[in-house]
């Protein structure tokens, strides 16, 4: 049946499937894949090819031990070992060959102007996203070969994306690069970044919203109508991303070499040159430095660094994908209506958009007399994204490109809408059919051993979870197949253990390799008029219907993947009920099973939300604030000082938006502001306000503009309800700001002067939070001792301490109800419509009741 086209009673089998298919002589649309199957293209399907090693070592084992491969052979209890050698494609991962890396981007497009400011200061300054870390594991560095290291560098120095860093550093702060598997002879770099990684929060970006193949199913097609598709790539597109000196030293490579491995690099003449610059200016200054000699220059530890986004960092997929979308939304593209993003709701009408990470991809209806390769809207769609790569010189693969196709592929799924299928009434979104057909023939074959090991199984078992989606019904067949795959850890690295293969599981993957061909949604079929609901108490079950119009029938299917928040139809507040006992003592057990899910282990720390900090923590010298909180218990954010960091120049129009958004969106629960005061003093020329910059050394103008960052963040906060503060010498000018006087005008902020020690006082702006009191310091501090202010420090910590224990100041993490009709229209539609039962049974035997509801 896999191999031949059916005739005479086949035909009669597979109208009988109902799929669509036109009436008349000869097969459905979606069999029409079938006389492709000996022409497979079995080369891209790598996972295919593991499993039919993994069929070929537990055949070749059973053989060694003097077992058959007939199906009713008693099997071992064993561990099938692994077969050495095989296809290179099966060897994914290796050490780096510097001669096979394919490298194309020269790290020259500027990022982080397409970046949302909860993402663009991480990408500049990756300091912000680090936590004491979860301490999992990291890279080894025991074996790496050097010399490809060095010659890979040399790779990257030509393109521009070398660069240079004192060393030694610890083993957690550094990365191993190794291969990817891209072609025969090609490799693709890619950067284990584990110990970096686990000292980053988690970032929360585009990436969840990714469209997938499956989704496609819930295009709508008209009968009348095809749908023609467009895509296009971006080549090697972490490497085209220019990336700040802060970031590009996060990607810091092991192990330690010293300077002279990079002598005729650009790098070593920059590092060399730096060296020598510095000594320069200390010279000039008057301090003892004298310049140093280039042998003992070279004999110094370094670290390459990479100056690019290194695959492997763990936000660099949504650094990426929302650089992507930020550029293509500048041009017009991926506009609301009709664009494709995991858990939303697809538009019933086109065109409809798409972007994964570097591909971008439209799909749009034509009329069915549509040749492929004329102009559509979809190939116009792309032709704009395109104007937008060239105005940036973001490269592309412009060979690979698919413009105007009928039949093609789009993130993973299979798209057929060519005119013999839509002379059929139909329109077909499906796995691979290679990939189907492949999958097909390797079940029957493994269906026919005694047993299978547990590698085999759990390959074999996601492919076909992966097939299933595009038919979600059928995954009815799978039972027992699960329950024989992998459920750990392999004890054993270099093998798998052998599992019996019963009779009916076997039945089930010879079930699936006969429904493989049929294994697709028709996007073309007109949704039924009739709504059916299900229901089931311990001991009976039954189904009912009611007859909606077509446009409520659609947008009911449209939405079916959505759940929104619960609805009780008597009208009464959800979990109004108190559970027993027992349903509280087993909602502890699961929320510790969930908690262990999601968190890992017992013994591995989760990761924070990426910048949730307790306080916030902005100006100059505020190294001593953030000590003193961590000694309080909270968590605050790293010193946002100019002195540590170029990054955090409060000038700086990037760094204003990251820390307005984190007030006013409450990602922080409070905020210490404590910007530099000198440009405001008296003694600094009588000067008091905003000026014009007068000359290139003159500090007032950064001061200024450090000012008014800090009082927009004061204006935040008071809006957003945050419990912050902005401290000043009592002599400031800034007080006198007309920005200083209105803040303190509003309700719930405070302007007053505190002392703090002899002769000096200090003057706050505050919201949301009570007075500050301070205790007496220490006799004999004057307003030149430092000694003073652990005191303040300490009364802040104290102060939002007492704030939190309160509730206030908690951050908004709850978020918007999903998009959906589950809500209103499925509950409204519950209530309203007459139902009819179509059946109703009584269970035979005890079953967990959400066993009885499926």
């Amino acid at each position: 049946m896999l191999r031949c086209c059916p005739t005479g009673g086949g035909f009669v089998f597979f109208r009988r499937l109902d799929f669509g298919a036109a009436k008349g002589v000869g097969p459905p649309p979606l069999c029409r894949s079938l006389p492709a199957a000996n022409t497979l293209s079995v080369q891209r399907c790598t996972h295919l090819v593991a499993m039919c090693l993994d069929y070929v070592e537990v055949l070749d084992f059973l053989r060694c031990a003097g077992i058959g491969e007939g199906p009713y052979a008693p099997p071992p209890v064993a561990t099938v070992p692994h077969m050495r050698g095989g296809p290179e494609a099966l060897r994914p991962y290796g050490p780096i060959k510097a001669d096979q890396v394919a490298l194309h981007g020269k790290g020259h497009w500027e990022l982080s102007d397409f970046l949302e400011p909860e993402l663009n200061m991480p990408y500049r300054e990756p300091e912000v996203l680090r936590f004491q870390g979860t301490g999992g594991p990291i890279a080894s560095f025991v074996n790496e070969d050097t010399c490809e290291l060095q010659a890979l560098c040399r790779i990257w120095d030509r393109s521009g994306l070398l660069g240079i860093t004192a060393g030694p550093l610890p083993d957690r702060l550094l990365t191993r690069v190794f291969a990817a598997f891209k072609a025969p002879g090609k490799q693709r770099q890619i950067g284990d970044r584990r110990g970096q990684n686990s000292l980053e929060s988690q970032l929360t970006g585009p990436s969840r919203f990714l469209p997938t193949g499956p989704q496609l199913c819930l295009l709508t097609v008209p009968r009348n109508r095809c749908l023609v598709g467009s895509v296009t790539d971006r080549r090697d597109f972490y490497t085209q991303a220019k990336v700040t000196p802060q970031r590009q030293e996060s990607n810091a490579i092991g192990p330690a070499m010293s300077l002279a491995c990079f002598r005729g690099t650009r790098a070593y003449d920059e590092w060399v040159g730096q060296a020598h610059a510095l000594a320069s200016r200390r010279a000039v200054a008057g301090l003892d430095a004298p310049r140093p000699a280039l042998g003992v220059l070279d004999e110094q530890l370094v670290h390459p660094t990479f100056a690019a986004l290194l695959q492997g960092d763990a936000g660099g997929v949504e650094f990426a994908t929302a650089a992507h979308e930020g550029l293509l939304l500048r041009f017009g593209c991926l506009q609301p209506h009709g664009r494709l993003q995991g858990k939303h709701h697809v538009d019933r009408e086109g065109p409809w958009q798409g972007l994964i990470i570097d591909d971008f991809f439209c799909l749009a209806t034509e009329a069915a007399t549509h040749v492929p390769g004329d102009p559509s809207v979809s190939s116009a769609c792309v032709d704009r994204a395109k104007e937008a790569y060239q105005a940036y010189q973001i490269l592309g693969s412009d060979d690979k490109d698919i413009l105007s196709q009928r039949c093609l592929r789009v993130a993973g799924a299979e798209i057929d809408s060519s005119p013999e299928t839509v002379r059929e009434g139909a329109t077909l979104v499906a796995y691979p059919a290679d990939k189907r057909l492949s999958l097909a023939a390797a079940s029957v074959r493994a269906a026919t051993l005694p047993a299978l090991s547990e590698e085999l199984v759990s390959i074999l078992s996601g492919s076909w979870v992966s097939c299933l989606l595009y038919r979600r019904c059928l995954m009815s067949v799978l039972d027992g197949l699960f329950g024989l795959g992998k459920k750990a850890p392999a004890e054993v690295p270099n093998g798998s253990a052998l599992r019996p293969l019963s009779r009916k599981v076997a039945g089930e993957l010879q079930i699936l390799a006969v429904l493989a061909p049929f294994i697709s949604t028709n996007v073309s079929a007109s949704p039924t008029g009739e709504v059916c609901a299900t229901d089931a108490s311990l001991k009976k079950g039954a189904v009912v219907a009611t007859r909606v119009p077509e446009d409520a029938a659609l947008d009911l299917w449209l939405s079916s993947d959505f759940k929104g928040s619960p609805v009780r139809l008597d009208g009464r507040p959800v979990g109004s009920k108190d559970p027993s006992p027992n349903e509280a003592s087993k909602a502890v057990e699961d929320l510790g099973c969930l908690e262990e899910e999601v968190c890992g282990p017992i013994g591995t720390a989760p990761k924070p939300l990426a910048c949730a900090y307790d306080c916030l923590v902005v100006g100059p010298g505020s190294q001593a604030i953030v000590d003193e909180a961590k000694r309080w218990g909270l968590t605050p954010s790293p010193a946002i000082d100019f002195h540590r960091s170029s990054e955090y120049d409060l000038a700086s129009p990037h760094l204003r938006e990251w820390l307005v958004h984190l007030v006013s969106s409450r990602v922080v629960k409070s905020a210490i502001l404590w910007p530099a005061c000198a440009s405001f003093s008296p003694c600094f020329g009588g000067s008091i306000g905003f000026s014009r910059r007068r000359s290139p050394s003159d500090p007032r103008p950064r001061d200024q503009r450090g000012a008014a960052t800090c009082l927009a963040v004061m204006l935040a906060a008071a809006r957003a309800g945050v419990p912050a503060v902005l401290l000043q010498p009592a002599t400031s000018g800034m007080s006198k700001l007309a920005a200083w006087g209105s803040l303190a005008g509003r309700a719930g902020c405070y302007d007053y002067e505190l002392r703090v020690g002899p002769g000096l006082r200090l003057r706050l702006l505050s919201c949301h939070m009570p007075v500050l009191h301070i205790r007496s310091p220490p006799a004999g501090v004057n307003s030149e001792d430092v000694r003073w202010l652990p005191h303040v420090n300490e009364a802040l910590c104290s102060s939002f301490l007492s704030l939190f224990a309160s509730g206030q100041g908690q951050p908004a993490t709850c978020e918007a109800g999903r998009q959906g009709l589950h809500n209103v229209a499925v509950n409204d539609l519950l209530i309203a419509a007459p139902w009819v039962p179509k059946a109703v049974w009584t269970f035979s035997r005890p079953m967990h009741i959400k066993i009885f509801v499926l």
